[in-house]
């Protein structure tokens, strides 16, 4: 597989340099690859079918109006934090094949339901935006195994957590929780839990811990101020 890296960019093209990985020989290319001069990427390579990881720049212009062609969307990896995105690009629900996306560090406070088209997605990164509720879209998911949305709102999870057979870690500390619903129990495969800097009474952490007796999960010091 080859991972493009990103080396410059400027106002009429950007370089990425190939980098095969397992040693593939021989060695890939330094790619070259101009723009238009509207603000469209119409990327393209002669690379053929291969397992794509995009890393974008801090500041990539226009995100909403990318254009992908076949190869990128074949990319299994996704970096779009830091982009100040207060929605996601329409375009990005074409790559299907994605199994890592990043979206940390943005003013994101939804997820449109059109993110379900990305069934091969396996981990999300969401954490410092501005959600107020633990996106129901993301029940829709069902191969997600990481999902980290620290550093948010979030008061309430969806019942519909239930939905996430497959989750493995969800990193939720930093956040407004008040309790866990009792539907977080069927996350069988779930072997880790953040839950830290979130003021939960010791009831509640132990009726938690006993929703996940195989969970290892991480809270802070209670308070129980309305004990």
């Amino acid at each position: 597989s080859i991972v493009l890296l990103l080396t410059t960019i400027s106002e009429t093209c950007i370089f990425f340099k190939a980098k095969t990985i397992e040693g593939t020989t021989p060695p890939a290319p330094k790619i070259k690859i101009f723009l238009p001069f509207i603000l469209k990427f119409n990327f393209f390579t002669a690379v053929s079918k291969p397992a794509i990881s995009v890393l974008c720049p801090t500041k990539w212009p226009s995100l909403k109006t990318i254009v992908f062609t076949d190869w990128v969307c074949s990319a299994a990896k996704l970096n779009l934090s830091r982009k100040k995105l207060d929605s996601l690009p329409h375009n990005l629900f074409k790559l299907k094949n994605l199994e890592y996306l990043d979206l940390s560090k943005n003013r994101l406070d939804h997820l449109p339901k059109e993110l379900k088209a990305l069934q091969n997605l396996e981990y999300i990164n969401l954490s410092k935006n501005n959600f107020i509720d633990f996106p129901l879209t993301l029940t829709e998911l069902i191969h997600l195994q990481e999902i980290i949305i620290n550093n948010n709102l979030i008061t309430t999870i969806t019942k519909q957590i239930k939905n996430l057979k497959s989750l493995t870690k969800l990193d939720m500390w930093s956040n407004e929780l008040i309790e866990i619903p009792d539907e977080i129990s069927h996350l069988t495969l779930l072997r880790e839990l953040d839950l830290r800097v979130i003021q939960f009474t010791d009831r509640e952490k132990k009726r938690i811990s006993v929703l996940l007796p195989n969970t290892k999960i991480y809270f802070s010091n209670s308070c129980n101020c309305g004990d």
